[in-house]
């Protein structure tokens, strides 16, 4: 097509659908992210509960001889069977250490996803820690 002065007009078909196409990419990117993303923080907030709360139920069991003396050392043994066993009545796996008199619980958990699953990523490994101090009260 020529104009009157003689130049070649560049055609504009197709850049429409272009655009449309990066507009759809953009909202899926963004759907996704508000989707799968506060799965991922709501389950974030769940590990790190679990894990405080295993923590807890763990740095309950104190030792024989704290029992008895008014300490607050944890038998490390019953520590760690409670702390699994908190988290697998819960149904969360984790692993549980003890340092004298504080309990550390890791959680790790799967999150599957819902949109992201389109480009590729099928789920999201959150893995949170939470641990508890033996407190013996003075009464």
């Amino acid at each position: 097509m020529q104009t009157s002065s003689g130049q070649r007009r560049r055609s504009v078909r197709g850049q429409v659908t272009i655009m449309m196409v990066g507009l759809y990419v953009g909202l899926f990117v963004l759907a996704g992210a508000a989707v799968d993303g506060g799965r991922a923080f709501a389950a974030k907030v769940r590990a790190i509960g679990e894990a405080q709360e295993a923590a807890r139920a763990g740095a309950n069991t104190l030792s024989q001889r704290s029992l008895y003396t008014g300490g607050s050392d944890v038998d490390p043994t019953r520590a760690a069977v409670a702390a699994r066993a908190y988290l697998v009545a819960d149904g969360y796996s984790g692993t549980v250490t003890v340092n004298g008199t504080t309990v550390h619980v890791t959680v790790t958990l799967v999150q599957p996803t819902t949109l992201w699953r389109a480009v590729g990523i099928d789920s999201l490994t959150l893995t949170e820690t939470g641990s508890a101090d033996a407190l013996r009260s003075s009464g």
